[in-house]
């Protein structure tokens, strides 16, 4: 089944990567990218439980969210195909990693400046990796 973008109450999600930085520029806000897939079940369970909870989504208003789907859907167009693939690539060559969910805190420049918080159904440690 399809899955929309990840939403949090009165805040925008990006799922284009260039968007989202840009608009991180222009706030001056920090990033967090959410690496993510349309057959991912942890990150749909992660969503549910930790990025659904009101603390979590007071927290994530500070941050410009950008989430990046590493697969494209049977049906879906060339250019979410050639998305899917770039995002998974960047992941992999720009931090390391190709498992989902995966979210990682970005300067400007999309340089890590966090460790890697991946799955958890615990409100509680997601915040502290905010921190």
């Amino acid at each position: 089944a399809f899955a929309p973008p990840m939403e949090i109450k009165e805040q925008q999600v990006f799922t284009d990567y260039e968007q989202g930085m840009q608009y991180a520029k222009q706030t001056g806000k920090p990033v967090i990218l959410n690496f993510t897939g349309y057959g991912c079940v942890n990150c749909r369970k992660m969503e549910q439980y930790v990025l659904a909870d009101s603390s979590v989504q007071a927290r994530l208003k500070d941050y410009v969210l950008i989430t990046l789907y590493v697969d494209s859907r049977q049906d879906a167009n060339a250019n979410e195909i050639e998305d899917g693939m770039e995002n998974s690539r960047r992941q992999r060559e720009n931090y390391g990693s190709n498992a989902q969910p995966f979210y990682i805190q970005v300067d400007g420049q999309g340089n890590a400046v966090s460790e890697p918080c991946t799955f958890t159904t615990s409100p509680d440690k997601f915040l502290r990796w905010l921190e």
